[in-house]
């Protein structure tokens, strides 16, 4: 008799504190290839490293880099400030 298990995750992907680097590609909308150059080219962030080789990318990381990047937050982090910034912009 063979059995094999699949790997099962206790949270459904949303709720998920960190990603695969698929995960986080469809997390962020772009493919894995594009995400992958967009890692490389200091875009997005590093992975962090668990057990080794294990590479999983933080979701608050992947966050702040959208926020910072819809202008909905500034580098301090002050999201309130900033969105009123950006709402104010917007007319």
């Amino acid at each position: 008799m063979h059995i094999t298990a699949g790997l099962i995750h206790a949270l459904p992907f949303q709720e998920r504190r960190v990603f695969n680097c698929e995960e986080a590609a469809s997390y962020v909308g772009v493919s894995p290839g594009h995400f992958k150059k967009l890692v490389e080219d200091g875009a997005m962030p590093a992975p962090l490293a668990f057990l080794g080789r294990v590479r999983r990318w933080d979701k608050a990381a992947l966050n702040k880099v959208l926020d910072m990047a819809s202008g909905t937050t500034s580098s301090t982090g002050n999201v309130a400030g900033a969105y009123e910034a950006w709402s104010s912009s917007r007319g």
